[in-house]
């Protein structure tokens, strides 16, 4: 009874001393909008983590997604390298541009090197991508631990896959913490191929998941042929709201572009993006009227 008493007394002091401190309930911080959400990519997001994403090049909503699932990371907290399928001699320019204040000039020095000029613009370099990485310039104003690199650090000495398989490593090794994103063509990304980048990682022990990127139907611009342009593309997936597959899937090769098979799994899942539309160069090709090299399959 005595007990009781005297928590009766005590709690009006208590609660007079928060009023008379002026404090007021603590306010939660605004929710961040990191655009298309994902359920159960999540816990793929996360420190350590090493996510490779196999796309199709020239998509306007694939660097899009990109952009969302570093935005997810990184606003909790997450440092995030992003690999993208370039030589690491952008590596100076990427960090040139997420440092700058995204004029006209940073800009220019971006686009100054020799893929973000190339007369025969696949895709990599797209408006979408550049896109992108001013989104993720932005992230790092905000004070988000965000880096990008190319991923192939030495395509004239190895296979560009194995290049790439080293440009991970050396990101991996030199921050073991960070969250590790790369976005690659798909046949790059694939795990049942030793040659592959994903094929590397996997017999050197890498824990990693590999995701297919999917699609319905749409556009795209890529390199096919003697010239570059926007060309339609058609899956047999039907249209949809974009979401992720756990379920292990095989990659085959159907009119020169990748589709999905549970035979002889070359991936972890799929990330389904719905319908794509084609995103145009956003550098300055060097030779204009040159003619553009052929693309095979799936890249």
């Amino acid at each position: 009874m005595q007990c009781k008493r005297g928590l009766k007394r005590i709690l009006p002091l208590l609660l007079l001393g928060v009023l008379a401190s002026g404090a007021s309930p603590r306010k939660s911080a605004p929710a961040v909008d990191c655009g298309t959400h994902l359920e159960g990519m999540e816990r793929l997001l996360q420190p350590g983590a090493l996510v490779l994403l196999g796309e199709f090049h020239g998509t306007k909503e694939i660097p899009r997604l990109l952009g969302d699932l570093v935005c997810q990371a990184a606003s909790r907290g997450v440092g995030v390298s992003v690999l993208l399928e370039l030589s690491a001699d952008n590596d100076p320019f990427f960090e040139a541009w997420l440092s700058s204040a995204g004029q006209e000039q940073d800009r220019q020095r971006l686009f100054s090197t020799r893929e973000w000029r190339s007369p025969y613009p696949d895709g990599r370099t797209s408006v979408a991508m550049f896109e992108m990485l001013d989104r993720l310039r932005v992230f790092r104003q905000q004070g988000w631990r965000v880096r990008v690199f190319g991923a192939s650090v030495d395509p004239f000495q190895k296979s560009h896959d194995e290049s790439m398989a080293l440009g991970v490593r050396r990101v991996r090794e030199a921050t073991p913490q960070e969250l590790i994103l790369v976005l690659a063509g798909n046949n790059h990304t694939r795990m049942d191929v030793r040659q592959s980048m994903g094929g590397h990682l996997r017999t050197w022990g890498f824990t990693m998941t590999s995701l297919n990127v999917t699609a319905s139907r749409g556009t795209l611009w890529t390199c096919r042929g003697p010239t570059c342009g926007e060309e339609p593309v058609a899956m047999d997936a039907p249209d949809g709201k974009p979401r992720l597959d756990l379920t292990p899937k095989a990659l085959l090769s159907k009119g020169g572009f990748a589709e999905l098979s549970s035979e002889h799994p070359a991936f972890h899942g799929s990330l389904f993006i719905g319908r794509i539309t084609a995103s145009p160069p956003a550098g300055t090709r060097d030779d204009p009227d040159a003619p553009a090299k052929g693309s095979g399959g799936a890249r």
